[in-house]
């Protein structure tokens, strides 16, 4: 009371609020969080789809200009042609409030990151970076290969967490770029598979088509055979074991947003790229509902030979028989705005399928609606769609 001390809980309670203030986050933001992570992939309480921080991150220093930008360990992983292992994935520590993150290799120089709008910059030490972070603390940059080489390539990141094999259990839904059967390029696959608190792989369905870049249909089919197992690294992250090696081929990393959904982002040595999320089925969206994202391409080659872009598109209506709806989209800084139909959970459970034909803006021109299938990480902001037509990948984040 007063000026006094109070007993040890009161001098806890003093610290939480000044870490609450000092990192702009409200005593039921943190109480939300808890409750989800508490309660969530292997609670009792179905995670929400709500694009939110973890508790974990919570307390952590925020960047002035993006709430979901917060300091600590970052995981990251990029994907790069005739690479090995090693060189496609890194670690960094980010000072938000500074807005620098050096890597983990010994000597690093510091790269400071420029605000480029709400949770958008670039780089200092390359023109071409554009560097986006969801809601939920993804991050997905667009930069060069290297000092020497100017071609883009993409990288993905998730604030550092520790979890177990047992957390990973259950039924996932996959969609990346894979190393095609010729070895001279990468196609856009989707699958699902379960995996068991041991680490092992089974009952998985792949999508894939070299040729076509088709994920659905004939194109799926029951993986046959023994499937690489995954087991916990010592030094963060999962290995990918093929049965009998010692040495791993691949790494993963788990991510458990505000929400309390689990994702994961996992890597090869060959370049072959995965994002995972729990299978669930996706509802419905709302009448009215307004959604722009960032959205970064990688081709055949995984290369990024389109600038980034901004979409926003308005649910128009739904159709619950068919479980499809109807919104306008548009490519920010043009005059597209169309009509397209997209089909809820199809191809299969999770996913989204965008209805091909064409359709006519607002200004009276006629535009292609290309087809594609869209997985969402749920509960992160970020998406990945499978471009058929276009041999691409896009990476979608929702703005703020």
């Amino acid at each position: 009371v007063g000026s006094t001390a109070g007993d040890a809980y009161d001098l806890l309670l003093d610290a939480l609020a000044a870490r609450l203030t000092a990192s702009g986050t409200t005593l039921a933001m943190l109480t939300s969080a808890v409750v989800n992570d508490a309660t969530g992939s292997g609670g009792t309480i179905s995670p929400s789809t709500a694009v939110s921080l973890p508790a974990d991150m919570l307390l952590r220093p925020a960047a002035s200009n993006c709430a979901a930008l917060r300091s600590g360990l970052y995981r990251a992983v990029s994907p790069r042609v005739n690479s090995t292992l090693s060189n496609q994935m890194d670690s960094f520590n980010l000072n938000a409030t500074a807005l620098t993150a050096t890597g983990s290799d010994a000597g690093a120089v510091p790269v400071t990151l420029t605000v480029n709008g709400s949770c958008r910059y670039s780089r200092a030490d390359s023109a071409q970076a554009d560097v986006v972070v969801s809601q939920a603390g993804v991050i997905v940059t667009r930069m060069p290969l290297s000092a020497t080489n100017s071609t883009p390539s993409v990288g993905f990141a998730v604030p550092d967490q520790s979890h177990t094999l047992a957390e990973l259990a259950g039924t996932w839904n996959v969609v990346g770029l894979q190393r095609n059967a010729a070895g001279n390029g990468y196609t856009g696959i989707a699958g699902t598979l379960t995996l068991s608190a041991a680490g092992v792989q089974s009952a998985a369905t792949w999508c894939q088509n070299d040729s076509t870049w088709s994920v659905k249909g004939a194109d799926c089919a029951a993986v046959a055979g023994t499937l690489p197992s995954v087991r916990s690294n010592s030094a963060g992250g999962f290995d990918i074991v093929d049965a009998g090696a010692a040495v791993a081929f691949g790494r993963a990393f788990a991510y458990r947003a505000g929400n309390g959904d689990l994702m994961m982002v996992k890597i090869d040595a060959d370049g072959s790229f995965q994002l995972r999320t729990r299978q669930r089925s996706n509802t419905l969206p709302t009448v009215g509902l307004v959604s722009t994202f960032w959205n970064t391409y990688l081709n055949n080659q995984l290369g990024l030979n389109i600038a980034l872009d901004t979409t926003t598109s308005t649910v128009s209506s739904l159709d619950t028989v068919s479980a499809s709806y109807v919104r306008a989209q548009t490519t920010v800084g043009s005059n597209n705005t169309h009509p397209e139909t997209l089909l809820a959970n199809s191809p299969r459970d999770g996913y989204t399928f965008r209805v091909p034909g064409t359709a006519q803006t607002t200004a009276g021109a006629t535009v292609t609606v290309t087809e594609w299938t869209a997985l969402g990480l749920r509960g992160t902001g970020v998406s990945a769609l499978v471009l058929p037509g276009a041999r691409q990948l896009i990476l979608s984040v929702a703005q703020p």
